[in-house]
């Protein structure tokens, strides 16, 4: 088995749950932020609009910590058990 880095496993985990933004019909994660490369130990994904950002803290719940950075919104294994 190949080990996987702890972003690429957030991110298997994030990308298909269904998110609502703008009264759209439910979307896929995947379809409004994009993973960037910056380190291994939480995904940095790259997004266009800052609503993006509740709706993802939404839709993840406690299981992630969800965080906007400059140019990413970074997600993370919660320590919340």
């Amino acid at each position: 088995m190949i080990n996987m880095l702890t972003s690429e496993k957030i991110w298997l985990e994030i990308k298909d749950l269904q998110m609502s933004l703008f009264g759209l019909p439910p979307k896929r994660v995947q379809d409004f932020v994009q993973p960037a490369t910056v380190e291994p130990s939480k995904l940095y994904l790259i997004f266009s609009v800052q609503a993006v950002i509740p709706a993802l803290e939404t839709v993840v719940g406690n299981k992630f910590k969800v965080d906007n950075m400059l140019n990413y919104i970074t997600v993370e294994y919660s320590n919340a058990i």
